[in-house]
């Protein structure tokens, strides 16, 4: 088994330091006083490139976020409120709506399926 993973201590001294080379320095001398085994200098340089360890970053891992039913049910009643609002007059684009609604196209991506399910049912209700 390999060293252990930098703790935060760790990641703030080499954030503050200059160079991945005096940082690698830096931790493994810490390391050596507690007596844990030294890391390895790509793991120093891939912090300090920013590849690994992002900070304050969005977690990317793991199962997209879904709508929730309450999100669903806000989504249908807005696009209902424009349709009464707009009484045929004017068209109502998907535009208005996601700015009405308040979604970007980035954070809607992952939830059209859920939207076109609730879509396909709400009619099938309206039309009986």
């Amino acid at each position: 088994m390999g060293p252990p993973q930098l703790t935060h201590a760790e990641l703030n001294l080499i954030a503050k330091l200059h160079t991945a080379t005096a940082a690698h320095e830096a931790v493994n001398v810490q390391r050596k006083k507690a007596k844990v085994e030294p890391i390895g200098y790509s793991s120093v340089a891939k912090f300090k490139a920013g590849v690994t360890h992002l900070r304050g970053k969005e977690e990317t891992r793991g199962a997209k976020r879904k709508l929730s039913k309450a999100d669903v049910k806000k989504l249908v009643k807005v696009r209902r409120k424009l349709i009464q609002e707009a009484d045929g007059e004017e068209r109502v684009t998907h535009k208005d709506f996601m700015k009405a609604v308040g979604l970007t196209a980035h954070s809607l991506s992952q939830r059209v399926q859920l939207w076109n399910r609730t879509l396909r049912a709400d009619s099938k209700i309206l039309l009986k």
